[in-house]
């Protein structure tokens, strides 16, 4: 399914959560996205990382993995507003907020 998605999308947020079993996974999902890239030029993907708690050396370490690899400064925080969220209208809307306009002047999407 991903390969489908992404051989057509201009660009590709690929959800990471900051876990030691996510971050091994991640390998598989890059070097598929990195074959696409080669094909695909103009295609573009960044990772973004969901339910971050800088108080945790899990997040602080996934952040340092990943570095170097194409992703988003901006982030989803761990937040208990989030958690209780379901089915209900968004209320805590500034990361994803965030997070368009960053992948607007990044990406220069419209």
């Amino acid at each position: 399914i991903l390969r489908s998605a992404a051989s057509v999308a201009d660009l590709v947020l690929v959800p990471l959560l900051p876990t030691g079993m996510d971050v091994d996974r991640m390998a598989t999902t890059l070097i598929l996205l990195n074959d696409i890239e080669a094909i695909r030029p103009n295609f573009v993907y960044a990772l973004l990382i969901n339910r971050y708690d800088a108080r945790k050396r899990l997040a602080r370490e996934t952040q340092e993995e990943i570095k170097n690899l194409p992703r988003l400064e901006t982030y989803i925080a761990a937040l208990t507003v989030y958690e209780g969220a379901f089915g209900k209208q968004p209320t805590a809307l500034d990361a994803p907020r965030a997070i368009w306009q960053e992948i607007k002047q990044t990406f220069g999407v419209a």
